[in-house]
């Protein structure tokens, strides 16, 4: 099975999750190099004409696959908040891993929140039984999201993600249907 998605993205109140285009790429791009956002969210640190290029030359095939789903969030003005991309899609083990971020406009308003329930709901629907996310102990608004969307915590990762010039241990969360 592979996941599928609607061909014009999912709306959650007045937000609108949907796959990224070519011309997304200038708004998206500073997030990839923002330490608060790139660096938390496990994003490559990749220029604008890098990102460009990897949208052109490797996205389709990663996304056929399963191994990486990015989607873009936006208000109803159509001004990009932030985004949130399902990764890892694992069949035999029936588990997806989501995750998530947002520029300085776009927090503190449960944007997040709302984003990763709808995607939630969505690879629950799709008959996938474990949504999975990490993230470093000492990303508290993170820490948040998950837990007010009813996440378990079910351990620490040792040195799992990469994190600035080295790495750093992660929390790993799931969320099984009807939590």
């Amino acid at each position: 099975m592979t996941l599928q998605f609607p061909r014009g993205g999912f709306r959650v109140d007045e937000l609108l999750i949907r796959p990224p285009v070519l011309d997304d790429v200038a708004a998206i791009a500073p997030a990839f190099t923002d330490p608060d956002v790139g660096g938390e969210a496990g994003l490559p640190p990749l220029s604008e004409p890098e990102l460009r290029a990897f949208m052109q030359r490797d996205l389709s095939p990663l996304q056929a696959s399963g191994f990486l789903n990015p989607f873009v969030i936006l208000e109803g003005s159509g001004t990009i908040v932030g985004g949130i991309t399902l990764h890892h899609y694992d069949d035999q083990r029936s588990r997806v891993e989501v995750g998530y971020w947002l520029l300085a406009r776009g927090r503190g308003r449960g944007i997040a929140t709302r984003a990763v329930r709808a995607l939630a709901d969505h690879v629950h629907g799709q008959g996938v039984l474990r949504l999975e996310a990490v993230v470093r102990p000492e990303n508290e608004r993170s820490i948040r999201v998950l837990e007010r969307l009813g996440f378990t915590r079910e351990g620490r990762l040792r040195q799992f993600l990469r994190y600035g010039e080295g790495r750093a241990d992660a929390f790993i969360y799931s969320l099984l249907p009807g939590e």
